[in-house]
C-alpha cells in the first residue's frame, strides 16, 4: 500500500502508562517483523524518547 501510494516511510508510535515499559518490546517486535517482511533493501529505526538507546534493523 505505501508503495502504491508513492510513499517512502512509515511512522509507528508507540506510548505506555503507569510506568511499564510494554511499548519498548511492541516497538522491538514490530522491527523484527518489518525486517524479515520487507523484501526490499530499507531499514527499520527504533527511537526510544525515554529509553537509552536506539535500534536500526536492516529489511
Amino acid at each position: 500500500m505505501l508503495e502504491t501510494n508513492n510513499r517512502s516511510y512509515l511512522t509507528v508510535a508507540i506510548g505506555c502508562t503507569g510506568g511499564k515499559h510494554r511499548s519498548v518490546y511492541i516497538a522491538e517486535q514490530l522491527a523484527d517483523y518489518f525486517a524479515r517482511a520487507v523484501k526490499t533493501s530499507s531499514h527499520a529505526i527504533v527511537r526510544w524518547k525515554n529509553v537509552n538507546h536506539d535500534r536500526q534493523a536492516n529489511c
